[in-house]
C-alpha cells in the first residue's frame, strides 16, 4: 500500500544518557496524530521504544 507520510519531530527531550522522551506529528492515512515516545538504551546502546501515548490531532475530510 502507498499511503502519504509526513513526520515532524516537535521535540526531543534527553532525560538522562539513557533515556529520552520525544514528540512527533505525523500524517498517516490523511490523518494527522501527535505521538509521545519514551525511549531507553538497551544493553547494546541502541535507543528502543519502551512505551507511546498518542492523539488523533484530526481526521481527513475525505
Amino acid at each position: 500500500m502507498n499511503q502519504k507520510r509526513e513526520d515532524e519531530i516537535i521535540l526531543i527531550d534527553y532525560l538522562s544518557s539513557l533515556s529520552a522522551m520525544v514528540k512527533l506529528r505525523l500524517r498517516a492515512h490523511d490523518n494527522i496524530f501527535v505521538d509521545h515516545l519514551s525511549f531507553i538504551k538497551d544493553e547494546n546502546q541502541e535507543w528502543k521504544i519502551v512505551a507511546k501515548v498518542w492523539h488523533l490531532e484530526s481526521i481527513s475530510k475525505a
